[in-house]
């Protein structure tokens, strides 16, 4: 399956799209086999660990509409730019994006270190020295992907 970058928000498997399906919506494409994690009263998420995929919702949104989807391991489908969780690493990235992106990490809430594009992340571990603020792009660029966000 590819995804194509220019249609994260307009579908990622054609059926289940990005602030447009709900919760309702992934359940009937992807089964009951899930795991439910509520986040700070603000989101609940639907894990399919087997799948490697999540998908987020709001709470407080009656309708349920997924306003976030994680790709991560097992999932084995490529970007239409032929990144891969697991497989690319940020060069991979910065060669497909012809830029760095911005830079995003919040310790609190994610062990990731992530560079962002305008609806997608791509997230990665950090080494020692990154995560005490000390991040040289050259150290972490040979970083393979761990997560793609799509928002």
């Amino acid at each position: 399956m590819v995804i194509e970058r220019n249609a994260l928000k307009e579908s990622l498997f054609r059926k289940v799209t990005v602030h447009k399906s709900s919760i309702t919506d992934a359940v009937k494409m992807f089964g009951n086999e899930y795991r439910v994690f509520e986040h700070n009263s603000f989101s609940r998420e639907h894990r399919y660990a087997s799948f490697g995929l999540s998908f987020f919702y709001k709470i407080a949104d009656s309708k349920q509409t997924i306003f976030i989807i994680k790709i991560y391991q097992p999932f084995a489908s490529k970007t239409s730019d032929g990144l891969k969780v697991g497989e690319s690493t940020l060069i991979d990235v910065f060669s497909a994006f012809k830029s760095h992106g911005k830079f995003q990490r919040n310790p609190v809430s994610d062990p990731l270190a992530y560079f962002a594009y305008d609806s997608i992340a791509f997230g990665f571990n950090l080494s020692e020295n990154g995560m005490l603020g000390l991040f040289d792009l050259e150290v972490e660029a040979n970083k393979e992907i761990e997560m793609i966000k799509l928002f």
